[in-house]
């Protein structure tokens, strides 16, 4: 369930993106398998740096400003691609 969870919040923040972000948007799929990868990687660090402990706000945290950085960084070579 706790997985599933993260998927969920990294789904949401990448699609949430592919409105919000500047520039062509990814395609809906892969804009949610990309907030749902920056999740899984935000909660990777979150436990790396014992800031999340498997349940509670800090990972939900950490799976968000994962997904957030992630879907920034893809939006950031999107645009830096475009532009050159």
């Amino acid at each position: 369930m706790y997985y599933f969870l993260l998927i969920v919040v990294g789904a949401m923040v990448g699609a949430l993106a592919r409105f919000i972000g500047p520039g062509k948007p990814a395609p809906l799929l892969g804009s949610v398998l990309l907030g749902a990868a920056g999740s899984a990687i935000g909660q990777y660090f979150g436990r790396l740096t014992h800031f999340s402990q498997g349940s509670g706000s800090g990972d939900f945290v950490t799976a968000l400003v994962g997904a957030i950085l992630l879907v920034a960084v893809y939006h950031a070579v999107m645009l830096s691609r475009v532009t050159r």
